[in-house]
């Protein structure tokens, strides 16, 4: 299937993590799903060391890793939503 664009908004075609409440027809965006934020923890552990007390060594690091799919968004003058998956 072909989807042909005429006419382009002037900002261009928005993303959103949900789909928009009720868009207008012949309306396209690009939905973003997925999980993971990319946030890394460490957790540190030590003994004190005489006056340097704030002394520590790391002793674990994790990350979250980052999982997001895309999908082109389209409803059309029936409707409908048409969807296409971006990679």
């Amino acid at each position: 299937m072909t989807i042909n664009i005429t006419q382009r908004s002037a900002g261009g075609i928005k993303q959103y993590s949900t789909d928009p409440a009720s868009p207008k027809a012949e309306t396209a965006w690009v939905l973003r799903q997925g999980t993971g934020g990319g946030i890394v923890q460490l957790s540190t552990e030590g003994v004190p060391m005489g006056l340097l007390l704030a002394l520590t060594y790391a002793t674990t690091e994790s990350t979250t890793g980052i999982s997001y799919t895309y999908q082109f968004s389209y409803r059309n003058k029936e409707g409908s939503t048409i969807r296409a998956t971006l990679s």
